[in-house]
C-alpha cells in the first residue's frame, strides 16, 4: 500500500519532580488546611446551633505557652464562668471557641490584656452553650481574623491540586452535544481518520519540533509564588500584630502589598501554565527546514483535539539579539507578523483541525546566524482556547542565503543552472 502504517503519537513522559511537588503542596496543604477547617467547623455551629444564657464570671487570666529562643510567646485568654441549662449548673473556662478548645495565638498580650478588661469578677454577661454537651460554652461568638493565615494551606491545597492535574489528567476538553456530533460527521465523511493516524501521518517533509512546550515552567512558577505569598503572610501578621497594639506598620503592609500581588501573579502563571500543557500540542510541517529571503513555502498547521478555539493565530518573528557589555544583551524584532489564522472552531477527537497556507519570508530577511549578533526566525502558533488558558508553541525555522527559492520548480531551477 501507497500509505505507510498509522504510528500512535508518543506520549509524553511524566515530570517525576512536578508530581512529588505537587503531591508535597498538597499533603501540606491538607494537614494544615484540616487545622482550620475543625475550627470553622465550629464556629458555624456556635452560630447556627449553640443556645443562649447568662452566666457570672468566676476568675480570668492570661494564658502563654512557648516563647523559647526568637520567637515570642503565644496567648490566650482564660476567662472562669458559671452558667445553668435546664436547672442544673455548668462552669466552663474560655471565651471563643479557639480559647474553649485550647488553641492558642491570633493576638497579642496589650490586645489579650484589653479583652479580660471587659469583664469583672461576679458581674453577669451573656454566653452561649452547646445543646449536645452543656458543660461547653464561649462567652463571644466572633469570626477570628487568624482564619486569614488559612490563605496559605488554601493556596498550597489548589497548587498541589492543579499541579496533579497537569502532570497526570488526560488532555480533554468538554465539547457540546452539537459540536460532538459534527466531529463524527467529519471523520466519517473522510476529513481525517483516527486521531493517532490522522496526526502521525505527515502532509509535509519536514515536521517542526517546537522549541519549549507549556507548562515547563509551571514548577518553577508555582514555588516563586508560595514563597512570594509566605512572605506577604509574614508581613500581614506582624502589620495585624502592631495594628492590635494601637499601631500602624507601614513597611509591612507595603511588604504585604508588593509580596502578596507578585504571588497571585505567579500563582495564575504557575495555574495558567500547568493547564496549558494538557491542551493537545499544535503541529507545524514545511515543504523544507530552510528557506531564503523573499522566498515562498507551504505549511501545514495540524491542532488535535478535542478543543474549543476562540482563534489560532500563526506569526512569523524575527529576532536580532546583539551582546551588551553590562546587563542584557539588545533584542531587536525584525519581523513580527500574522501569516496565518484561525477562527472560532470546535475540534473533535476524530479530527484534527488542518489548516494549510503559503509563507512568505520577506525579501530583505537578515539569515539566520548563531552571532554575534544573533539572528533567529520561527513560527509561533498562538491559541486562545474557549476557557482559559491561552498556549503559545514557537518553532525555529532557518532562514539562510545562496539557495534557489523553495517556492520555484524544480524545473526552473534546472534552467537557471543551464
Amino acid at each position: 500500500m501507497g500509505n505507510s502504517p498509522s504510528v500512535p503519537e508518543a506520549k509524553r513522559p511524566m515530570n517525576a519532580g512536578c508530581l512529588l511537588t505537587a503531591l508535597a503542596f498538597l499533603a501540606v496543604g491538607l494537614g494544615f488546611g484540616s487545622f482550620f477547617a475543625m475550627h470553622a467547623w465550629r464556629d458555624a455551629r456556635v452560630f447556627t446551633v449553640w443556645k443562649a444564657a447568662t452566666c457570672t464570671i468566676l476568675a480570668k487570666n492570661l494564658g502563654s505557652t512557648g516563647g523559647s529562643g526568637k520567637s515570642g510567646p503565644s496567648y490566650r485568654p482564660e476567662i472562669s464562668f458559671r452558667y445553668e441549662v435546664g436547672g442544673k449548673a455548668f462552669s466552663c473556662t474560655g471565651l471563643d471557641s479557639w480559647a474553649l478548645s485550647g488553641a492558642y495565638g491570633g493576638g497579642s498580650e496589650k490586645f489579650y490584656e484589653r479583652v479580660l478588661d471587659r469583664y469583672e469578677e461576679g458581674a453577669t454577661y451573656p454566653c452561649w452553650y452547646d445543646p449536645a454537651d452543656p458543660s461547653n460554652a464561649v462567652l463571644v461568638r466572633r469570626i477570628r481574623p487568624l482564619y486569614v493565615v488559612a490563605v496559605m494551606p488554601l493556596a498550597f491545597t489548589v497548587l498541589g491540586a492543579v499541579g496533579l492535574y497537569a502532570t497526570l489528567a488526560r488532555p480533554r476538553r468538554r465539547l457540546g452535544l452539537a459540536a460532538e456530533a459534527e466531529a463524527r460527521e467529519r471523520s466519517k465523511a473522510g476529513h481525517a481518520s483516527a486521531a493517532g493516524g490522522a496526526v502521525a501521518r505527515r502532509r509535509l517533509a519536514v515536521r517542526l519540533e517546537p522549541e519549549t512546550r507549556p507548562g515547563t515552567q509551571s514548577c518553577v512558577a508555582l514555588l516563586v509564588a508560595v514563597a512570594l505569598l509566605f512572605v506577604g503572610f509574614i508581613a500581614g501578621y506582624s502589620a495585624w500584630n502592631e495594628w492590635q497594639d494601637g499601631n500602624v506598620a507601614p513597611i509591612p503592609l507595603l511588604f504585604v502589598v508588593v509580596f502578596g500581588g507578585l504571588g497571585l501573579v505567579f500563582l495564575w502563571i504557575a495555574a495558567a501554565s500547568g493547564l496549558a500543557a494538557k491542551i493537545p500540542a499544535t503541529i507545524v510541517e514545511v515543504e523544507r527546514r530552510s528557506v531564503a529571503p523573499g522566498d515562498s513555502v507551504d505549511v501545514v498547521i495540524l491542532q488535535p483535539g478535542p478543543l474549543r478555539l476562540r482563534s489560532l493565530r500563526v506569526r512569523l518573528v524575527g529576532r536580532e539579539e546583539t551582546p551588551a557589555k553590562e546587563g542584557s544583551p539588545d533584542v531587536t524584532t525584525l519581523s513580527d507578523e500574522v501569516v496565518g489564522e484561525i477562527g472560532p472552531t470546535t475540534i473533535g477527537r476524530w479530527a484534527p483541525l488542518e489548516h494549510r497556507f503559503t509563507l512568505r519570508i520577506p525579501a530583505d530577511a537578515k539569515p539566520s546566524s548563531g552571532g554575534p549578533p544573533t539572528v533567529s526566525w520561527r513560527l509561533e502558533a498562538r491559541g486562545v482556547p474557549l476557557v482559559w488558558p491561552r498556549f503559545i508553541l514557537a518553532f525555529p525555522i532557518m532562514v539562510e542565503t545562496g539557495r534557489t527559492g523553495l517556492g520555484t520548480k524544480p524545473a526552473d531551477r534546472g534552467q537557471a543552472q543551464g
